[in-house]
């Protein structure tokens, strides 16, 4: 078999709600055994992704995550691919968020295709 039919198994697998799968090749089993995977709770806030300044460091991103719950904001994810983090946050806080120093830009959390 494959990576590239592994993939789309694993792929698969992972849209069906990670049901047993016995085709599944053993590195993608071993992933999937070490994986935690977790329903997230539905929140009353949107959330959005905030990018800090490419010269922020890593102080200057921590402030920016405490202005963020500062301003009732739920820090729900950190990136460690650029700086930043994603937040749930009141609509009526976003500027007061996109004013702040380190911050570079926020952005609705979403679904992102490539097509």
């Amino acid at each position: 078999m494959g990576r590239g039919h592994a993939s789309a198994q694993l792929a698969t697998l992972i849209s069906r709600g990670l049901r047993s799968h016995s085709n599944l090749e053993a590195p993608y089993t071993t992933l999937l055994r070490h994986q935690h995977f977790h329903r997230t709770t539905t929140s009353t806030m949107p959330s959005y992704i905030i990018t800090c300044k490419d010269d922020a460091t890593d102080e200057q991103v921590q402030a920016a995550k405490q202005h963020a719950q500062d301003q009732g904001g739920k820090i729900t994810h950190e990136y460690n691919l650029f700086k930043g983090f994603s937040c749930e946050f009141p609509d009526d806080v976003i500027s007061v968020l996109e004013s702040h120093e380190h911050i570079k830009a926020v952005e609705p959390d979403g679904l992102m295709t490539t097509q």
